[in-house]
């Protein structure tokens, strides 16, 4: 009984919610027009394939590796502020023992295999 009543085009002036915006350009429309994004599209150079952190999801150890090169970047870092040169040797080092105990070096073995047998394009 409740719904008999329904005459939206008189009650909202619209026959469905948002008609009345359909005639117009919405705001990522109007965002791409100011942008020029056609135009760019155009002349856009489109390169297919995956980065190499793109394999860490798939990976069997990617998580703990991914964390290991989170701390890395980090590391690199500390070590450039780091006040004597020995103290940043020491960081460097103990940063890419971690990379090695998270397994990078059987990461780059399936990046490899990846690339080479399954003809995966990589982006370097």
């Amino acid at each position: 009984m409740g719904y008999t009543d329904i005459d939206n085009k008189k009650d909202f002036g619209e026959t469905e919610y948002g008609d009345n915006t359909k005639t117009h350009k919405t705001t990522p429309e109007k965002i791409a027009d100011m942008w020029h994004y056609d135009e760019r599209q155009k002349h856009a150079k489109i390169v297919n394939g995956l980065t190499v952190k793109s394999f860490l999801s798939k990976y069997e150890y990617g998580e703990d590796l991914e964390i290991a090169i989170d701390d890395y970047d980090d590391a690199i870092k500390r070590a450039y502020y780091s006040h004597s040169d020995k103290e940043a040797q020491q960081i460097i080092d103990s940063a890419e023992a971690r990379l090695k105990d998270a397994g990078l070096d059987q990461f780059e073995k399936y990046v490899e295999h990846q690339r080479d047998y399954k003809n995966t394009q990589i982006i370097y």
